[in-house]
């Protein structure tokens, strides 16, 4: 199932189309209705649930008192997921920091990674305790069921470049945020807007070829490389509180300084690469993309 525009359809029929078929594709994840979803399916459901709001973004105007119903509740499903994701996910950064010179901090990263996984497997407990998979379901479900009632108002390119222009002026804004701010938050906004650029990108990618794979390219790369940072500084976080409850007995400052060099390099990255996703203003890059959607309909 393509996340993308198909030629032929109107816009209200791709919109509809996708959506169905992301939330389908999360339901499908949970078909057994275990009690906790597989670590690989709880990373493809929240994939789907984020394509599927980031669709709901690039037609926000048209939606009207649609979008912020199914978004609040698509995002609150999305978030039930989160601490199952992020204790894998910290996991696998550890992993990825082994295989690198440590500098005298490989014996506490080993501490920290047994601890992450039993307070994974604590999670998992507590999330088979209330059933987790077959809620989500449910969820998905009533959400799957609400999208035959989307009304988009206007067809064509009108009802895309509203949503269009908005992601691109938001996600340069968020970049000069988190650029002047430095805050770990700022960045993780930033990362989101990224994000749905990246998807209404993909979304359209029918209508440019491969006139825009690069900067399809580099908004994934840029995205990458922000969520990384967001998972060192979950880490960070995670040790210094490990580091606390053990009274001293973790010595995490120079694991604590190994992982702050490499959010420092990602960091860099990010911003020179950010830098160049967002050269264009929102305007112009709109009416570049009506320009391509006007010739891909001739």
């Amino acid at each position: 199932m393509a996340y993308k525009f198909k030629q032929g359809q109107t816009v209200a029929q791709n919109v509809k189309r996708i959506a169905s078929e992301e939330l389908a594709t999360a339901l499908q994840c949970l078909r057994d209705r275990a009690a906790v979803p597989a670590e690989s399916s709880v990373h493809e459901i929240r994939k789907s649930i984020k394509k599927t709001r980031a669709l709901l973004r690039l037609v926000r105007p048209e939606l009207g008192e649609f979008y912020a119903d199914e978004n609040v509740q698509l995002r609150d499903t999305g978030r039930k997921l989160s601490p199952l994701r992020d204790a894998g996910a910290l996991i696998g950064v550890v992993d990825g920091l082994r295989e690198h010179p440590l500098n005298g901090a490989g014996r506490s990263l080993s501490a920290v990674r047994k601890q992450l996984v039993r307070q994974k497997q604590l999670l998992e407990q507590e999330a088979g305790g209330r059933k987790l998979g077959p809620e989500v379901a449910s969820e998905l479900l009533r959400a799957r069921k609400s999208v035959r009632y989307w009304r988009l108002a206007k067809g064509g390119f009108e009802a895309l470049a509203p949503g269009i222009e908005k992601t691109f002026r938001d996600g340069r804004r968020a970049l000069a945020k988190a650029r002047n701010s430095g805050r770990r938050e700022d960045f993780h906004e930033w990362r989101k807007r990224v994000k749905d650029l990246w998807y209404h990108v993909r979304l359209l990618e029918k209508i440019w070829g491969d006139l825009m794979e690069g900067y399809e390219h580099s908004l994934k790369e840029l995205e990458d490389a922000l969520g990384d940072d967001l998972n060192l500084a979950i880490l960070t976080e995670r040790v210094e509180a490990m580091a606390s409850q053990n009274g001293g007995r973790l010595k995490a400052a120079s694991l604590i300084k190994k992982i702050e060099d490499s959010r420092s390099e990602l960091r860099k990255r990010t911003l020179e690469i950010g830098d160049r996703v967002y050269a264009e203003k929102p305007r112009e890059f709109t009416r570049q993309m009506a320009r391509l959607w006007k010739a891909w309909q001739s």
